[in-house]
């Protein structure tokens, strides 16, 4: 199994995108509504900020390092579980 294929099945797959659920849906539209309400199951700026705290500047080069599985570490902590 590739990578890619790995990382997907680790985090899991089931995530949809509220954006993407209302679009081209009128205001008052029952699953719009749904959307809106229905918990977030991925904090973004959660792994965003915790990524970017955890990152290594290499200052010969000027760019941030961070190990591959301390990154999926991060990600998959970002999910949002009852416990939060």
């Amino acid at each position: 199994m590739c990578l890619r294929c790995e990382i997907a099945e680790e985090i899991g797959d089931n995530l949809i995108s509220r954006k993407l659920l209302m679009e081209g849906r009128v205001e008052n539209d029952t699953v719009r509504i749904a959307a809106m309400c229905a918990p977030t199951a991925f904090d973004k700026e959660k792994v965003m900020l915790e990524l970017l705290e955890s990152a290594d500047l290499n200052v010969e080069d000027g760019l941030w390092y961070l190990p591959l599985d301390d990154a999926l570490s991060i990600v998959k902590r970002g999910c949002v579980s009852d416990e939060n």
